[in-house]
């Protein structure tokens, strides 16, 4: 078994995918993600500013004139200023492009009107370039904005229009379908018979694909049989970018994805060293997508065939989820041309004890309180309300004995969540 580790990073190199770019107003850009590098096209600043109300002024003429000058003009935020006259002040407020010949600003608290002008207090130290924003102290003419595959968030898109950008080349949502596999799953407002439980997987992990960004998802319900699983993947395969499965990836016998992927694929990789999750699979599907003979001939149809992803997941919603939270990320980020970074734990304390090492590094379900970790009652991967119930992960490593206040790697959930 590998690491979680070397899964994250086996999965961080996957090619990625040619995803076609769309223009999109900026209004709209929200949760996209960008499809090519973007670049500053103006300083931010354009010009030095002040960051006081106040006066700009040379310093040497203030010491010249025994602190007290006159106002030669009044600059406010949006207008031109003229240069500065020697031996004077220009009354200027914040925001305010910095007239030629001032070399910094003083705040009008430290000054006093008089009839001869405006009077500095001279036991202050006054320091040049005091109060002034340089030109592109913010953003520099030609630095990087945004990397490729990178999501817009709602700071993305004020720097971005910041930059004066109305729209920008994001790339197409991902294609990814959803495949639930298991004979008693059904939809939730289904009257459940003997022996069925409602599919939550397709609602959690479908939410956290939502919060990736801009996907577009389809939903599979797939019988407990090879060839439905075969067809259930070959399908989802000729029309999507990725194919994210829930169970059938373990030794039982009713147990089919795995078995189906190598007969339409490949698995690269089978089972991981974690608790929860421990069978988890990762493949290609090959898939060569129908033609009309008549419209296309086979050796233009070879050449089209693809190579889809596939994430196998585990069918315990806790064990789902977990793995999803660990190794989608990786995966999805790949696929769109960006560069994964792994999410950084806090370290905390712990409020109960690992008397007996573990087989396998665990992340167990924790709250806590007075910044303490305490473990949910029960870690049975099946007990989905636990997750609702923790505020985030604790890592336990394997082969460790840990006692009450011992520190350990914690994940708050919705740091966990935002990264997905």
């Amino acid at each position: 078994m590998l690491s979680i580790q070397q899964v994250q990073t086996l999965l961080a190199q996957t090619p990625s995918l040619k995803v076609s770019s769309i223009a999109i107003n900026l209004d709209d850009a929200l949760n996209y993600r960008i499809a090519e590098p973007l670049v500053a096209q103006h300083n931010v600043p354009p010009a030095a500013n002040s960051a006081m109300d106040g006066y700009a002024l040379n310093l040497e003429d203030l010491k010249r004139n025994h602190f007290q000058l006159p106002i030669s003009q009044r600059i406010t935020a949006g207008c031109a200023p003229l240069p500065l006259q020697k031996n004077t002040c220009a009354r200027i407020f914040t925001g305010a492009m910095i007239p030629e010949g001032a070399d910094t600003v003083i705040m009008q608290e430290n000054t006093t009107m008089t009839d001869n002008g405006i009077l500095f207090d001279p036991n202050k130290a006054y320091i040049a370039a005091d109060n002034i924003r340089p030109k592109g102290q913010d953003i520099t003419l030609g630095s990087s904005l945004a990397t490729t595959g990178t999501k817009i968030t709602p700071a993305l898109l004020g720097l971005l229009a910041s930059q004066g950008f109305a729209t920008i080349n994001v790339q197409a949502p991902l294609k990814i379908a959803l495949l639930s596999t298991g004979n008693e799953i059904v939809a939730p407002g289904t009257p459940l018979k003997t022996g069925q439980i409602y599919n939550s997987n397709r609602y959690s992990v479908g939410s956290l694909l939502k919060q990736w960004g801009q996907v577009e998802l389809s939903y599979l319900d797939v019988a407990d049989t090879f060839e439905d699983t075969c067809q259930a993947l070959k399908s989802a395969a000729q029309t999507h970018d990725l194919v994210i499965s829930f169970g059938g990836v373990s030794v039982g016998e009713e147990d089919h994805v795995k078995d189906a992927v190598a007969a339409l694929g490949h698995v690269e990789h089978w089972k991981v060293k974690l608790k929860p999750g421990k069978p988890l699979m990762i493949g290609r599907l090959n898939i060569t997508p129908s033609v009309e003979p008549n419209n296309m001939s086979s050796q233009v149809a070879c050449s089209t065939s693809k190579s889809v992803p596939i994430l196998g997941l585990p069918g315990n919603p806790v064990s789902a989820f977990v793995t999803f939270l660990l190794f989608a990320k990786p995966l999805l980020t790949a696929l769109t041309g960006g560069t994964f970074t792994p999410a950084s734990p806090i370290q905390a304390p712990i409020h109960f004890a690992v008397s007996r090492p573990k087989k396998r590094p665990e992340y167990l379900r924790v709250t806590t309180t007075d910044g303490q970790l305490t473990p949910c009652n029960n870690q049975s991967s099946g007990v989905l309300s636990s997750l609702y119930a923790c505020d985030g992960l604790a890592f336990i490593p394997e082969e460790t004995l840990l006692h009450h206040g011992d520190s350990v790697d914690y994940y708050p959930l919705e740091v966990l969540m935002s990264r997905a």
